[in-house]
């Protein structure tokens, strides 16, 4: 059995090489490793060459692109990997060594298997998070409908990094990430390869580390960027319709791209100073686009809440600079 990895990186020149070595030092051999350039700027290109040539003896596939993204930085993966099974790995994070090992025995022809993380602050060093703190494993075999489900649930949680798939799973259904979209991306993608999948597993423990740092993406205030979000739910609700999936399906999907305005809002809350309410209410007006009700919403007491008070967009904003943002803080 062999495994790629498609490590996308842009000016990641601080953090590359922890994240390559993660793969190499690997305990499981049959491991191909693929590591997109996506047009850095700084001296990433430089630390990989020499990560290649000090480490001859192993087959590291690079290559350079123009600047476009990372969806269009891991579809080049795709489009070079060999493997059998395929996973991502973004460029500040790493794998435990025992990961690939663990995959194979237990691997026997399923769509997708994923497994647990923890979040380590990359200034501290002090461990913040692990999967187990709010996320759980299903029992056995389970159908991607059925995952995909219990993950709309936050019963189980697949993120970019803590999950292999079928490459075959990939390329028989024509599953890519959406090119141009730079927030929710990961999620549109996921969920297609769930719901194109007849069986998913779990390994119970966590192989995938997170590195924290405040200037990442995932944790970056507002950009017109976080607006590209609205088109990737969008597209996964018309996936769901098109491929005529139960109405279960169906609404948990439109759900989701419905609640992506919330998302955006929390965003715009966080790039503001707190008695900059107005101005909040400004930039939704001008940003979060009126999403019409077409189906059932599937939403938890706290994302009922949140809605709520979106709808007083001022009270709303006051509750995420003073709750909210205060405690992540």
């Amino acid at each position: 059995m062999k495994f790629t990895v498609v490590i996308p990186v842009y000016n990641g020149e601080k953090f590359i090489e922890r994240s390559i070595l993660s793969v190499l030092n690997q305990s499981y051999v049959d491991v191909e490793l693929i590591v997109v350039n996506d047009g850095s700027t700084d001296g990433t290109e430089d630390v990989v060459n020499r990560v290649i040539k000090d480490n001859a003896e192993r087959k590291i596939i690079y290559k350079r692109i123009e600047n476009s993204g990372p969806s269009t930085a891991r579809n080049e993966g795709i489009g070079l990997a060999q493997g059998d099974y395929i996973c991502f790995l973004d460029s500040d994070d790493q794998y435990d060594k025992n990961l690939f090992t663990d995959l194979s025995n237990v691997l026997n022809g399923e769509d997708v298997c994923f497994f647990g993380w923890e979040e380590i602050d990359e200034k501290s060093g002090e461990k913040v998070f692990k999967y187990e703190d709010r996320f759980g494993y299903p029992d056995g075999v389970i159908s991607g409908k059925e995952a995909a489900i219990l993950k709309f649930e936050h019963k189980i949680w697949l993120c970019n990094c803590n999950e292999v798939y079928s490459l075959d799973l990939l390329k028989r259904n024509n599953i890519r990430y959406l090119e141009g979209v730079y927030s929710g991306e990961d999620t549109n993608f996921i969920y297609k390869c769930l719901l194109s999948s007849d069986k998913v597993i779990s390994l119970r423990r966590d192989y995938f580390i997170n590195y924290i740092r405040s200037d990442s993406l995932m944790h970056a205030s507002f950009s017109t960027r976080c607006l590209t979000s609205f088109y990737a739910g969008r597209d996964l609700y018309d996936f769901a319709v098109k491929n005529n999936f139960e109405p279960q399906i169906c609404d948990a999907m439109f759900t989701d791209y419905y609640y992506t305005g919330i998302s955006v809002a929390k965003r715009i809350a966080r790039s503001l100073k707190w008695y900059q309410g107005f101005k909040f209410i400004k930039y939704c007006k001008k940003y979060i686009p009126k999403i019409k009700k077409e189906r059932k919403l599937i939403l938890s007491k706290k994302e009922l809440n949140e809605n709520r008070a979106f709808r007083c967009k001022l009270l709303f904003f006051l509750m995420y600079k003073f709750y909210v943002y205060r405690r992540d803080k």
